[in-house]
């Protein structure tokens, strides 16, 4: 992204940053993100090209910032002092939400691009990158006898398989039955 996230940004840019995001996230419930353009979300967003490429590259890029958005909102952040598989629950639990919260969005976004296309491969990624990168920082167990970046990325792995399974391949499970779910190959 062109624009510093780490900057205050004045109302105008806030909002200039929203409109994009909440227009490209309404094109790709609506059709693959391959198939949207710039022109396009320039025109739905109603800003002119140059505006777009103020802040950013190109509609990828744009991608990742809704992520982004996505990441802040499920206020995920360092909590050094959690266990790390207390961390697991807790951010689980809060993407659990987040998912069920938007499902209406996920299908809609699901029945326009492949699983394994650029989309949700793209989220996906971004998810685990983010939070493998909290659980490396979470101390182990006194116990662990395994090297922290192996257990986070095991821990990552976990909390993204069974949130797939769920919504992407959509298997109906409460969140009372996931986390067991969790908790069951935790223990394997």
């Amino acid at each position: 992204m062109k624009y510093t996230l780490h900057k205050k940004m004045t109302r105008g840019q806030q909002r200039t940053l929203n409109d994009f995001s909440t227009t490209l996230i309404k094109l790709i419930q609506q059709k693959s993100v391959e198939s949207v353009t710039v022109n396009e979300i320039c025109q739905e967003a109603n800003y002119p090209r140059a505006t777009f490429y103020n802040y950013f590259t190109d509609k990828y890029d744009l991608l990742e910032y809704c992520w982004h958005l996505i990441v802040i909102s499920l206020q995920i952040s360092e909590k050094t002092k959690l266990d790390p598989y207390e961390a697991v629950h807790l951010y689980f639990g809060r993407l659990y939400d987040l998912f069920s919260a938007k499902k209406d969005i996920l299908v809609n976004i699901l029945h326009n691009n492949d699983v394994n296309g650029q989309t949700i491969m793209s989220f996906s990624n971004y998810l685990k990158q983010i939070i493998n990168v909290i659980l490396r920082k979470i101390e182990p167990r006194l116990n662990e006898q395994m090297p922290q970046k192996l257990i986070a990325a095991y821990l990552t792995e976990t909390i993204m398989l069974i949130l797939s399974w769920i919504f992407l391949e959509q298997h109906d499970l409460s969140k009372k039955e996931a986390i067991a779910y969790l908790d069951n190959l935790l223990k394997e």
